[in-house]
């Protein structure tokens, strides 16, 4: 009976330390590694992705990939040019289609596209549906720069949310693959020949 109460009383004993360590483990250990990890964590995707929104490149600063920033850039300038180039395009020729169907021969900009200056009803009769398919064609492709632009613009908030996961991502050490070579069929048993790929990660 001695023996038996004192190891009762031991068993008690080691049950409580057990107890008081894992109380401990749990408030201090468990809490601790998750603040930890928080505190490690500090590149966020959403930070980046809105910077990139507010201001192209600047995500991109922010993932510390700083040398995309003169690509976006000069990607935009190409763009914007692209419009502008349209969009003058598109009013020199409506002005000048204006100008050739007004009936008014004071007004005669459509001799800006010619080396030799023609008269209005030469102009009317030959080259009135070409200013006015240009004007058309200006038109059309100025709003296709402008989608280009806008996808681009998406393209580069995508990148930096993108990128920004993969500063986080950790690879694993133990990311390897083997060939081996296979003699039995797995499911009927039968004697093959082949090469089997295995990945461990």
């Amino acid at each position: 009976m001695i023996f038996m109460l004192g190891g009762i009383t031991t068993n008690a004993q080691q049950h409580d330390s057990i107890q008081s360590k894992t109380s401990t483990n749990i408030q201090e250990g468990i809490e601790n590694p998750a603040d930890s990890l928080t505190q490690q964590k500090e590149h966020l995707p959403r930070r980046a992705t809105m910077l990139s929104a507010v201001l192209p490149g600047l995500g991109q600063i922010y993932n510390k990939q700083a040398w995309k920033v003169p690509v976006i850039y000069a990607g935009f300038t190409g763009w914007a040019y692209g419009i502008a180039w349209n969009q003058q395009r598109y009013i020199s020729s409506r002005k000048a289609y204006f100008d050739l169907t007004d009936g008014d021969p004071a007004t005669s900009s459509y001799n800006d596209f010619f080396e030799v200056p023609i008269t209005e009803e030469e102009a009317v009769n030959n080259y009135e549906q070409r200013f006015l398919q240009a004007i058309k064609g200006y038109n059309r492709q100025r709003t296709l720069v402008m989608v280009g632009t806008a996808a681009f613009y998406i393209l580069n908030i995508l990148d930096a949310n993108v990128n920004a996961h993969f500063i986080d991502f950790n690879v694993s050490e133990d990311l390897t693959y083997n060939f081996k070579p296979i003699a039995i069929d797995p499911l009927t048993n039968n004697p093959i020949f082949g090469v089997s790929l295995a990945y461990n990660f």
